[in-house]
């Protein structure tokens, strides 16, 4: 013999709907919040090589055809050991020139050792040029 009760008044019904409308709201949030700390976590560990072939009427002979390969915000990041994911893609791509546009360090947390691994292993594929981020010039304002 089992007892359950039925909601008794229409106040009772109404309760009831607010609470399973607010769980779902909350549920709803808490999803939320994890999916976009998820793609932040994947944005920043996430290695993403793009290629444009850009075109200009007025580019001078000496540099039709040039590959330049452009690393910027790399914030310590290390893609393997010694960064090998990111070398040996760079060394795949075959480079005529490394434009490194800023933010190799995280002023937060630098790691020179990273950055000096990567920067010697880059020197031996193609010339390389550098431009300080925000993030460098946070550190070496002192």
């Amino acid at each position: 013999f089992a007892f359950f009760s039925l909601p008794c008044t229409i106040r009772d019904m109404e309760k009831m709907y607010k609470n399973k409308v607010y769980i779902l709201k909350v549920i709803t949030f808490i999803f939320i919040i994890i999916t976009v700390v998820l793609y932040l976590i994947w944005g920043n560990c996430v290695l993403v090589v793009t290629q444009y072939d850009l075109c200009f009427d007025n580019l001078p002979v000496a540099f039709d055809g040039i590959k330049i390969a452009q690393l910027s915000d790399i914030h310590n990041v290390s893609y393997c050991k010694d960064n090998a994911i990111l070398v040996n893609k760079i060394k795949n791509e075959n480079p005529d020139l490394i434009v490194i546009t800023g933010d190799l360090l995280d002023y937060m947390h630098p790691n020179f050792k990273v950055v000096d691994s990567l920067v010697k292993q880059l020197v031996n594929i193609a010339p390389c040029y550098f431009i300080q981020g925000n993030h460098e010039r946070s550190l070496f304002k002192k």
